[in-house]
């Protein structure tokens, strides 16, 4: 928006404009940084637990590992369990009994079973016997995958996982302890660990976090991932286990939106804060907005009034003490006195023929000087500056022109002025209809410079105007326009005045012509008609010419006869 389109606003849109720019656009900005920083902390708060859960689920991870390892390396240690798989017995009786004895006694093989830990030892020696425990290598088992994978490695200790058996990890364990090189291989436990007791650690995570449990092979062991979008991966290797090293647990953190993150519970309490100071600043904008437009727009109106003769006070429901509130008593006070003149005048000169009647009309409008016009204007100055102060160059200015033009109508100091004087109080008058109507009212003023000099009555053209504006172009939805053309001619002066208003009814046009013939003037046209008579006595040669047609606008014209003669009593 540009700034004569700015300045082409009325006041109420200004306000709610200054009211967008300076408050809330800038609140609304602030709020926003404000809680995206917040959204912003809290994702980096999320990163870091996330860090420290993986972190900490890892650690039981590997101490579940430990457990089992410390518990196997004890088994491949102990000498009674290797003397046994690597014994001869010439019969079962004899196996029996010194398996009874070993498998009994030895508390390291009933830890595993304790720690749900299903075990098998693998042995080459021929000689033992059928047991459920202890199996034979032979070919079936060669053929095995975790077999061959295992002595392919040449690793003593290894750790086996495969998709075709997603119950268990095994860790397998060559029982070498003090064997000869060529014999390391003969004994082999393999010890199937249950996933579910890795499983409990993972699933103890938050659920907000996505996590998957990788094998050496980059095998998903177990994940606990939705189809999200992923913000944040955060990966730890399990060091200082050996056989685990190449295994890893992966947390991700999924994508939240900045307005998830607005509406989710536990932020909702700080979102309604920011609505109520808001809401609360807004509303206390609106309403001194709204009272300083409201009794502005109420004293415009009834100034407007006073111009078509309609003397109403000004309703006050504050009884404060700011300018516009005094402003508002001054102007009732004025009231008053004009009304009560009007009465004496009424009273006084009922008797007396139509011609004086109107006279003293005229002269009436001039006592409005006398009704302590220096405190108005004084108020209006004072109103002017502070907006000057706040930077409300165009309310400054358009108050000035209503001063000068409430100046023109109470002031009588001349009768008779120049052009140049004429149109000046004409252009006051437009500038302060043009703030009210906005881009509904459109006018040009046509005149050659050189016509500035000549001598016509004061205000004789400015309530032809007035009468276009407010009976014409007031009414009226679509864009209103006012050409005024001045032009000398001979011995005469003159001017067009022509509206696109809504036009005068044949009526009404012939009414007001019996009303200028007969010198009875209603209260709607006192202000035309009373020009119309001084302007007919002042010039007996001077005429007045109306064209109009309902909803297509009004012409005048008036022939002023050219004049340089000085002040005549009107």
């Amino acid at each position: 928006m540009g700034l004569k389109t700015f300045r082409n606003q009325k006041l109420r849109n200004k306000l709610l404009i200054i009211y967008i720019l300076g408050f809330f656009i800038p609140m609304m900005f602030i709020n926003i940084l404000f809680s995206y920083n917040l959204y912003l902390e809290d994702r980096d708060f999320d990163r870091k637990n996330l860090e420290n859960q993986i972190s900490k689920a890892s650690i039981l991870i590997k101490n579940e590992f430990n457990s089992a390892l410390q518990i196997i390396y004890s088994v491949y240690i102990n000498k009674d369990l290797t003397d046994f798989i690597r014994g001869s017995y010439s019969s079962s009786n004899e196996y029996l009994k010194e398996r009874n004895q070993v498998f009994k006694t030895n508390s390291l093989l009933n830890q595993l079973s304790t720690y749900d830990i299903k075990y098998t030892i693998f042995t080459k020696n021929k000689k033992y016997r059928p047991d459920p425990v202890i199996k034979r290598i032979d070919k079936e088992v060669e053929t095995s995958l975790w077999y061959r994978e295992f002595t392919k490695s040449k690793k003593t200790g290894y750790l086996y996982y495969t998709n075709e058996n997603r119950e268990y990890i095994s860790i397998i364990r060559t029982l070498d302890y003090r064997v000869k090189d060529d014999k390391k291989w003969d004994n082999i436990l393999k010890a199937d660990i249950p996933i579910n007791k890795i499983i409990e650690h993972i699933n103890g995570l938050p659920r907000e976090f996505g996590v998957s449990l990788l094998s050496n092979k980059n095998e998903v062991v177990y994940q606990t991932i939705n189809n999200k979008s992923i913000d944040y991966v955060f990966e730890k290797n399990f060091v200082g286990i050996k056989m685990l090293s190449e295994w890893s647990l992966r947390g991700l953190m999924y994508k939240k939106s900045y307005y998830t993150y607005l509406v989710s519970n536990n932020r909702i309490k700080i979102i309604i804060p920011i609505i109520i100071i808001l809401v609360s600043g807004s509303l206390i904008i609106f309403m001194l907005s709204r009272s300083f437009y409201s009794r502005i727009y109420r004293l415009s109106r009834r100034m407007e009034d006073v111009r078509l003769g309609n003397f109403k006070p000004v309703e006050i429901f504050l009884e404060d003490g700011d300018e516009i509130t005094e402003l508002s008593r001054s102007y009732n006070i004025m009231i008053d006195h004009i009304e009560n003149l009007i009465n004496e005048v009424s009273e006084g000169k009922i008797r007396e023929n139509s011609n004086e009647l109107a006279k003293n009309k005229a002269q009436l409008s001039a006592l409005i000087s006398q009704i302590n016009p220096h405190y108005l204007f004084n108020v209006l100055e004072s109103i002017r500056m502070k907006s000057l102060v706040k930077g409300e160059k165009e309310t400054a200015n358009i108050i000035k022109h209503l001063s000068r033009s409430f100046r023109h109508t109470i002031s009588w100091d001349k009768n008779i002025i120049t052009l140049k004087e004429e149109l000046d109080i004409v252009n006051d008058f437009l500038k302060v209809q043009k703030y009210r109507f906005g881009d509904k009212l459109n006018y040009t003023i046509n005149v050659d410079e050189s016509l500035y000099v000549l001598n016509i009555p004061r205000l004789s053209l400015q309530p032809f105007i007035e009468n276009s504006c407010i009976h014409g172009i007031e009414n009226i939805d679509n864009h209103g326009k006012l050409n005024i053309t001045i032009f000398r001619d001979n011995d005469f002066l003159r001017v067009t005045i022509k509206d696109n208003g809504q036009g005068i009814t044949d009526e009404v046009l012939t009414k007001l012509h019996t009303e200028m013939s007969n010198c009875k003037v209603e209260n709607r046209h006192i202000g035309f008609s009373n020009t119309y008579w001084r302007l007919k006595k002042l010039y007996p040669n001077f005429s007045l010419q109306i064209e109009s047609t309902l909803t297509q606008g009004t012409t005048i014209y008036l022939n002023i006869p050219v004049t340089e003669g000085d002040n005549v009593d009107l």
